[in-house]
């Protein structure tokens, strides 16, 4: 997503587990990727917000800096048209 996520976003349908969920401001009010479902910790509310992207590891949510995204999928900078 190129702008800011301040609300709900669901990826993964069918139970896609290597789907991921990226803004450049991410601020979402609840995730789902597949089947995980995932609310933001009551803190968040205070910290600043940057470009991140939210992932599956191990059954769990995890979010990290967009800068990481190639360490976690190699391929993720080839472009597959639809």
């Amino acid at each position: 997503m190129l702008g800011s996520l301040r609300g709900m976003a669901h990826a993964g349908i069918g139970g896609d587990e290597e789907a991921i969920i990226a803004a450049s401001v991410f601020a979402p009010t609840q995730l789902r990727i597949a089947d995980i479902i995932s609310r933001p910790p009551d803190e968040w509310e205070s910290r600043e917000t940057g470009m991140e992207f939210a992932y599956l590891q191990d059954n769990q949510m995890q979010i990290d800096k967009m800068s990481n995204i190639v360490r976690l999928r190699r391929d993720f900078n080839v472009f597959k048209g639809v």
